[in-house]
Parts: C-alpha cells; structure tokens; sequence
C-alpha cells in the first residue's frame, strides 16, 4: 500500500477519505459534542435555578482541557481530509485536462 498521498491511486484516496471522514463524524458525535456539552452544563446555570451550583475552579479546567484535547484532534482529522478533498481535486482535473 503507497505511503505518501501522491502515490494512491484515486480509488485507495477514496477509500482513506471516507475511512477518515467516518471516523472524524464518529468523534464529533462520541467525543467532541458530548465533552463540549458537559463543559456548558458545568459552567451554564439551569434557568429555573435559583441558586446556581457551586462548580470549583479544578472542574471546569479539567473539563476545557479535556474539549481542548477533543478540538485538536478533530483539527486534526479535518485536515487530513481537507489534504485527501485536495489530492483527488487535483488528480481528477488531470485526469480530465491533462495538466494541473
């Protein structure tokens, strides 16, 4: 199997691009909504609260961290894509034109 992006074939991007974009919706609705959820309910008083709940310092910053650490890696994944949405772009219109 071709490491580098430019030695796959249009078929094997395809599939990576899917595998990848599959993968990063898996993460936004397992991992990155659910953690940047909990952060606003940790920090967002209920409307009908007449007392808002005491939250310590220690919570909330383990809590951003933890959607910071979710946001990088779904930066991540996204450009991975964006590379793969770019390499088969470029590789249709030679295919088509013949030139880049």
């Amino acid at each position: 199997m071709p490491s580098k992006l430019e030695d796959k074939t249009v078929r094997e991007m395809f599939a990576d691009l899917e595998r990848r974009t599959s993968e990063f919706l898996e993460h936004m609705k397992l991992g990155f909504i659910p953690k940047a959820q909990s952060l606003v309910k940790l920090v967002r008083p209920l409307p009908n609260e007449l007392i808002a709940e005491d939250v310590d310092d220690l919570s909330v910053r383990i809590n951003a961290v933890r959607v910071l650490e979710s946001e990088q890696y779904s930066d991540q994944l996204f450009k991975i894509i964006d590379s793969y949405s770019q390499a088969i772009e470029k590789r249709v219109q030679y295919i088509l034109t013949g030139s880049d």
